[in-house]
């Protein structure tokens, strides 16, 4: 397989990981980032070296379910690579999806409820009437195919540059 010189624009976690497979692979990889740290969106910015302040500025929450399992797969690899220090090392913090002490904020008062168990019904909403459908039920509709037609026929597409 031949090598190649690649360039990568942004050093966010999608141009870091693309460095990393591509660099496994053998070829030569240069990122260009604009910014003075990597990263992208995934920033916790630490107010003072004390417990618990910091600030999430970027990509807050990343639960460890199955679509999102290439992360830490991803994080495992780079935390047992013998070139990551040990001070460089990912940490992870516990993600509590819900817990029973969680408090709501819900119609301009704080409430304790299970933010799994809530519903329309439990919040007080009122239900459909007979004969209303759900924005839901609307979206997942396929298109009408004359309604289709009718745009393509009568709107022309405009393209502004610059």
């Amino acid at each position: 397989m031949p090598s190649y010189n690649v360039g990568i624009v942004g050093a966010g976690i999608a141009g870091l990981y693309t460095a990393l497979l591509l660099q496994r692979e053998g070829h030569s990889v240069h990122i260009f980032e604009a910014t003075n740290r990597i990263g992208g969106r995934v920033y916790t910015h630490y107010f003072t070296e004390a417990e618990n302040q910091y600030y999430e500025a970027g990509a807050m929450r990343i639960p460890d379910i199955e679509s999102h399992g290439v992360v830490f797969s991803l994080i495992e690899y780079l935390n047992g690579h013998k070139d990551v220090p040990a001070r460089m090392e990912i940490r992870l913090m516990d993600y509590v999806y819900r817990h029973e002490n969680n408090g709501m904020y819900f119609n301009s008062s704080t409430v304790q409820a299970e933010i799994m168990s809530l519903t329309p019904l439990t919040a007080g909403w009122e239900s459909l009437c007979s004969g209303q459908v759900s924005l839901q039920d609307t979206l997942l509709k396929p298109a009408d195919p004359k309604g289709i037609s009718f745009l393509l026929v009568n709107t022309s597409p405009t393209i502004t540059l610059g």
